[in-house]
Order: structure tokens, then sequence, then C-alpha cells
């Protein structure tokens, strides 16, 4: 059988690391030999080690800059040892160590996964590293048609060596056990209150919090006792990024392992980024039946579109708040909202994109 090696920066709970381990999950039983790479224990390490797959830890000592060279020392009797016949690696972190690694193992395929659709400040060197060590790369797989225009331009790759596999969300993901309006209790939410939920962790040069802030002004202009549930950030981290204490009406409920119930308790999710791969935030609210009101980055937007939510510009938080008051009083059915997501978000149609594409790099 095929061995498959992914390189992974941590066995975290963001976005990549999430498809990281989706994807894992469902390709096994696809005839293929599953192994994983690691540099950080993250807080979801035991859900990687539930997959039953081998683990091996490439200790990170210290920032990447300081730190490749001696990762790849690690890493390089590893992919000796193991001899895959894929490389499969994640952001841009797991790409620069193992293609130095495995520079000198010509027959390991190197396969890219690209999670963006942008450049974020700050990773113009990690660009300009790719550039550098691009004849070592086989082929890169991104989650959007944007992503993958931006990589093969930036790094300086044949089109055709680029692929697009949008992001996928396993049920079991999105599987509440409670309802809408126990979580309401609980929050002391009353059933008529409109509720708009965000969901990942404040990184202003990404996902943008003060855009959905920004929208909540015209939200409550329109819809005074609306609250905003922030799940990822805390208080602390939220008056940090506003300077003011946290505002009325508005809960910071920091890290949830699984958010899709306290998404089920609202009205509206929205996603607020300014760049993006294929948000799984956006696919999992649009699982539950919930509309989406979301900048146009990524992706996600055309899914989210089709699912009846709202698509703005980037940055624009009078927009985001329109769509958000739009959607509060004119929503679509959650039966169909969830029924158009959960036909393209098949994980099972993702994981035979991938074994497509292994077997064209073979």
């Amino acid at each position: 059988m095929p061995r498959v090696v992914f390189v992974l920066g941590e066995t975290a709970a963001g976005g990549a690391e999430n498809q990281c381990r989706y994807l894992l999950e469902a390709l096994r039983g696809r005839g293929l030999e599953l192994e994983l790479v690691y540099f950080r224990r993250g807080g979801q390490h035991e859900r990687f080690e539930a997959l039953g797959i081998p683990l091996h830890e490439v200790p990170a000592r210290s920032r990447l800059a300081l730190d490749l060279h001696r990762r790849a020392r690690y890493l390089r009797p590893v992919v000796r040892a193991r001899d895959p016949d894929i490389l499969h690696t994640w952001m841009y972190e797991a790409h620069q160590v193992a293609l130095v690694a495995a520079g000198s193992r010509p027959r390991a395929r190197m396969l890219l996964s690209h999670r963006s659709s942008g450049m974020l400040p700050g990773e113009r060197r990690q660009i300009a590293a790719l550039r550098l060590l691009r004849r070592r790369v086989d082929h890169i797989v991104a989650n959007s048609g944007l992503g993958a225009e931006f990589i093969a331009d930036q790094v300086g790759i044949a089109a055709d060596r680029v692929s697009v596999i949008p992001n996928g969300i396993p049920a079991a993901r999105v599987a509440v056990g409670r309802d809408r309006q126990a979580i309401r209790r609980e929050l002391g939410i009353a059933d008529d209150v409109p509720v708009v939920c965000s969901v990942g962790v404040i990184d202003q040069r990404g996902k943008d919090h003060s855009t959905v802030f920004a929208a909540m002004a015209d939200v409550w202009s329109a819809l005074p006792s609306a609250e905003l549930l922030l799940v990822g950030p805390t208080a602390d981290q939220v008056e940090r990024l506003l300077g003011t204490p946290l505002p009325p009406r508005v809960r910071a409920l920091g890290w949830h392992p699984g958010p899709a119930e306290l998404m089920n308790a609202a009205d509206v999710v929205a996603v607020h980024s300014r760049t993006e791969g294929h948000s799984n935030v956006a696919g999992e609210a649009l699982m539950l039946g919930l509309p989406v009101a979301t900048t146009d980055t990524g992706g996600h937007p055309a899914l989210v579109r089709d699912a009846g939510g709202r698509v703005v510009p980037v940055g624009r938080g009078a927009s985001l708040g329109r769509a958000i008051v739009d959607l509060v009083r004119r929503p679509p059915s959650r039966g169909a909202v969830s029924e158009v997501a959960r036909e393209a978000l098949s994980m099972g149609t993702v994981a035979s994109s991938f074994v497509n594409l292994y077997e064209k790099l073979l």
C-alpha cells in the first residue's frame, strides 16, 4: 500500500489542523498507510491519537527562522526510516521543514496543502522560502480557486501543478446533544433575542474582529436586544483589542472543543475574515442550517450564497451589519440550508479527491 506521511505544525484545533484530522480519518480504509509527523503537541492531540495511526514528534525548540535546519535534520531520519511515497504537508512551517528534510529523498512525492487566498502580514518571508524550494515541490493543493491562483503566482509554479479541493466537514463535527433552547437557557438568553455568533481566535491579520464589532454597531441600531457570542476569544483578549471593557450584550466564551452547540443557539453566524482559504466555521454553520453572513474572501462565499446567506466586501462593517439584520429578519429555511451544505461538504467526496490526486502523483 502507498505510504502517505502527513506533516503538521501542531495537533491543535485551528481550521487547517481540523481539516488535516478530518482527512486522515476519512482516508482510513482506502488502501493507504497513513502516518503523522508534528512539531508541537496541541489541544486536540488526543483526537489525533484516537485516529490509531503512527504519530512521530519532531520537537520545535524555537521559532522557525532559528529552528528550520535543526528540525529538518531531526525529520530526515524519520523520512529515511518510513520511506513514504508521499509527504503531505500542511501550512508554511511544515512545508519548509519537510522540503528541506526530503531534498535527498527523490522517491517521496511532495504535496503541499495551501489554506489561504492571500498573503497575511509577516508571510512574505515564508513565500520567499517556498520560492527557493519550489523545484522540490511536486504538487500543491489549495482549498479555493483564489488560493490556487495566489500560490501558483507567488511561488512561481506551473498552474497544472496546482489543484483545488474544497474543505469538507464530517457530520460528527456538527452533532449536537442539546437543542437551541437548552443552550440559550444555560447562557441566560431569552428565546426571542437575536443572537449573532462568531467563531475564531482574535487575529487582526486574518480573522479581523474589528469588522464584526463595527457590524454590531449597525445591528444594535436595528435590533437593540441582539447579543454577540464570541467563541474562541476570552474577555481579556477582547478588551485588549478594543481598549475598553467588554461591551454590553457581548459574551466572550473562550475556546470550546465543539462549537456546534454554541453556534446552534444563534440566529446568524458571522465570518469576518480579511483572508481565508475555505472557512470551516461557515461550513459548520451551514450544515447546522444556520444562515451565514461572510466577507468575500476564500472558497466558501459561493456556498454561502447558494444556501441563502449574504456575502459582503472585506472590511466593510456596515455592510456586514446590514447583512446580519437582513438574515435575522428574513432567514432562509434551516432545512434547505443544511441540505445544500451537507451535499457540498461531504468528507467522502473530499477523501476521494485526495486519493485520486495521490494516484496521479504516483
